[in-house]
């Protein structure tokens, strides 16, 4: 039970959170609409205080059965954030724009550097 509630004070107290992508393209003529995607998400990454810390084409799987093709690292300000920029107006097209050339798995989780 200890630890529950520590990591309960940890995540209400904590100053950052993070979203990892694994992206695996199903069009690879689609490098134009990549770049074009990956230029515009990083603009808007901006306006909401966040930053792309990571995007590694040939991650290196150390355990397990995982096999992403790449994976990019973002880390915002708070989890808030992380929720008001991925339903965003603004995100939509660019969401739907990556959904054309790739399939991806997005997940944010709560923690400290």
């Amino acid at each position: 039970m200890q630890l529950v509630a520590y990591a309960r004070i940890m995540v209400e107290d904590q100053m950052s959170a993070y979203v990892i992508v694994e992206i695996r393209m199903t069009d690879h003529d689609a490098v134009e609409a990549f770049n074009k995607y990956a230029l515009k998400a990083t603009e808007l990454l901006k306006e909401y205080g966040a930053t792309v810390l990571v995007f590694d084409q040939a991650p290196r799987v150390l355990e397990g059965d995982w096999r992403p093709a790449a994976i990019v690292v973002q880390q915002y300000p708070d989890m808030a954030t992380v929720e008001r920029f991925h339903c965003s107006d603004a995100y939509a097209p660019l969401r739907a724009l990556r959904a054309r050339f790739s399939d991806n798995n997005v997940i944010a989780v709560a923690g400290t550097l």
